[in-house]
Parts: C-alpha cells; structure tokens; sequence
C-alpha cells in the first residue's frame, strides 16, 4: 500500500505539482501543530510527531476532495445492491429478449466503478493538442552525454574555482585600500566571500545544467515535416522512430520508488541510413513511447477513411 501511494505521490508531483505540494505541506504541518499541542499538554515526547502525523494523513486520505492525493478507495457493494442489481439485470433481460432475438447484439463499453482510468499517453510523455492536420506533445528525456558531463564539470569547477575566487577577493581589497590602512581580518573576509561567491555560482549552475539536460522535449508532427526538439526532419524522408543503444549514464524515474533501468536513445529512420537524435528517453518505457509516436506520426495528414471499402464486406460467389 505504502508502494502505491508513493507511485502516485511521484506522478502527482509531476502532474499537480502545486496542488501536491500545498496538500503535502498543509497535512505536515496539520500533523506538527497537533502533535505539538499533544506534547505540551501531556509531555509525551518527540514521539508523538509522528504519531500525529500518520493519523493525519489517514484521517485526510478518507476526504473525497482529496481521492486524487490518495487513491480512489474500493466501495464495498452490499448484498442488498448485489441482489437488486441481479433482478435488475434478469427483468431488464427477459424484457429485452424478444426485441433483440432478431438482432446481433453490441456489446456497449461500461466503466467500472473504482478502476484504474487508462493512461491517455505512456508514462514519461503528455499530450498538448492532437488534430488530424497537426500534434504537439512532450517526452521527457535526457540530453546525449550533457546530461552527466555538465553538471559533473560545473561541481568539479567549483572546487577547483573556488581559490581563484578568493585570490580575486583578496586582490580587489588590497587595491581598494591604503597600504597603511591594510587589514588582515578583512583581508580575510575579502577572500572568505570572494571564495564562497565562485563556488557558489559553479554549485548553482552545476544544478542548473541538470535540469536544463532534462527537458521535456517539445515533438511538433504535421503532414510535410517533424520537429523534434531543435532538430527539423522532412517527412518525405522519414519511416518513423526507433530505439537505438541502452545506456546507464542518467537515469529518468517515473517516481522516487522506481529502480534503475537507465536510458535509450532515439534513433529516427530518415533517408537511407537514419539520424541519431540528441534525446534519451527512459529505457523501460522506450518501446511504449516509440509505438506511441510512431502511431501519431502515421495518424498525422492520413488521408480520410473511405466511404466504403472493397476490401472489407461479403464478396458474393457466382455459381
């Protein structure tokens, strides 16, 4: 149970990133209050915290507004709704027998109360508009060798960047001073700060260039071209997408249980040889968002159906 709520937390994070954080913060912050109201009263130790803080979460989870944080719960169905739903279902037969006996009979799809809802796009993708003359939808991905060298150099030029920044501090105090004046203590913090400003400013663009290697790539399909990222293909040229070599250099989780499956990259079948493209997706569901695009890009400036087709129907037979 513990394992399904944290893969919703991961998708409602996100999906719903600020409702989910507000309802997280709001429910921690329900659960220190009253275990720290507990605590004054009854001197019943740091203990409580979190005592009180898992009774808050299972009094929210029973909130209806909040099934989308916790789950939809399983409704119970009683023996007296499972009996008249029985007669219902034989009267409503027998009353509809001798109408339908002449007819085939089409099943009509019904949602189950309390089932999964089927994902609209395969995880680690999100739809933005679908026409028939054009499709818009983003993957998340990580950036061919970016994704790990970037942020792997910034934090090792911070360390290495760090003495030059205080040697520019201490250097910028001594010519803004008198020699007569000159002081070691602020000298000091002259180097001190110039010193923690660069390794600050390398701390910062190392996570930075993290992110900015995980984007939410941006795939424009229309009936002449494919824009993939940055990148333009024509579609005269193109036969689709496909899943190139794996690689355990980055990883993209769907949530903070998953485990490691690493990343593949795209390949896209263009010309006579095909392109390597820049982007990696999440090797467990690469097949899933390949098939998906793939399906898109075919869908994409299809010609109509036709009004009737001579390859579908009865064929008579002349005797």
């Amino acid at each position: 149970m513990m394992q399904e709520f944290f893969y919703l937390l991961g998708q409602n994070l996100r999906q719903k990133t600020p409702a989910t954080l507000g309802v997280l913060t709001g429910l921690l912050a329900v659960g220190f209050i009253v275990g720290g109201v507990i605590d004054e009263l009854f001197w019943t130790g740091p203990f409580v915290l979190v005592v009180s803080i898992l009774v808050t979460f299972w009094a929210a989870s029973r909130v209806k507004q909040l099934s989308w944080f916790f789950g939809e719960r399983e409704q119970p169905v009683s023996d007296e709704d499972h009996s008249a739903t029985k007669g219902k279902i034989r009267a409503d037969s027998s009353d509809d027998t001798a109408e339908h006996a002449s007819q085939p009979s089409i099943a009509e799809p019904v949602e189950l109360a309390g089932a999964l809802t089927p994902r609209e796009a395969p995880v680690g993708t999100s739809v933005v508009s679908i026409a028939p003359d054009q499709a818009v939808v983003r993957v998340n991905s990580v950036i061919h060798f970016w994704c790990w060298f970037a942020p792997l150099a910034l934090g090792a030029g911070a360390f290495l960047a760090t003495p030059l920044g205080a040697l520019i501090g201490y250097q910028l105090y001594k010519q803004s001073v008198p020699w007569h004046q000159f002081e070691a203590e602020a000298a000091f913090y002259a180097s001190f700060w110039g010193g923690t400003l660069v390794f600050g400013l390398f701390i910062a663009a190392a996570i930075w260039s993290y992110f900015a290697n995980r984007p939410k790539v941006k795939v424009l399909i229309t009936p002449d071209a494919i824009r993939y990222g940055d990148i333009l293909f024509d579609r005269r040229h193109a036969a689709g997408l496909r899943i190139g070599y794996k690689s355990h250099a980055a990883e993209l989780k769907a949530n903070i249980t998953d485990d490691r499956f690493g990343v593949s990259r795209l390949r896209l079948a263009y010309g006579n040889w095909g392109e390597d493209l820049k982007y990696m997706v999440n090797s467990y569901h690469a097949d899933e968002i390949v098939i998906w695009l793939n399906g898109i890009i075919n869908n994409v400036g299809a010609p109509p159906p036709k009004q009737y087709d001579p390859n579908k129907g009865t064929k008579p037979e002349l005797l």
